[in-house]
């Protein structure tokens, strides 16, 4: 007498698969279908998912942000939310709640918090420098802020455009 058994057998062509090609398959987000729907749903969460990319200009755009602090010059300030990366985790995120996915959701929560811990990080490094430079320190950026010149308005323009593209 056989007792059922609690997990439905796999068929053969599951069986005959290479390993990694099964893995693969239960790491989809998506159940297998051919469906249009399925592989346009599989590409946006291929898209979205924090890859190397994302981490590197996180580091770069931190940099620069320390870099324009610690010379106080506010075009690179600009220079610097233009080398942030877009924020695929966010949508990622949402993404993973509208499938119901925990797990894409958790794995893109977890891209942008180390993305915001590379900058933030670049940002305690700053401060650091910044202890160390001198004890005379005045701190003219933030009336750079306020202060109209077409040099500055024409950088705002490119940064617009270029974000546009």
């Amino acid at each position: 007498m056989s007792l059922p058994t609690s997990e439905p057998l796999s068929n053969d062509s599951e069986r005959s698969l290479p390993p990694a090609r099964r893995r693969r398959r239960k790491r989809r987000i998506l159940p297998q279908g051919t469906d249009e729907k399925f592989s346009f749903l599989e590409e946006v969460a291929r898209r979205v998912t924090p890859s190397f990319d994302f981490f590197l200009f996180c580091l770069i755009a931190g940099l620069v942000l320390t870099v324009a602090m610690f010379i106080e010059q506010w075009p690179l300030v600009v220079m610097a939310a233009l080398l942030a990366p877009f924020m695929a985790p966010v949508l990622g995120m949402a993404l993973g709640i509208v499938l119901g996915s925990v797990r894409f959701f958790l794995q893109a929560f977890g891209g942008l918090l180390v993305g915001g811990a590379l900058v933030f990080l670049c940002g305690v490094l700053g401060g650091a420098l910044m202890n160390l430079r001198t004890l005379n320190y005045s701190i003219t950026l933030p009336y750079q802020f306020t202060q109209f010149t077409w040099a500055n308005f024409l950088l705002l323009v490119l940064g617009a455009g270029l974000t546009r593209i």
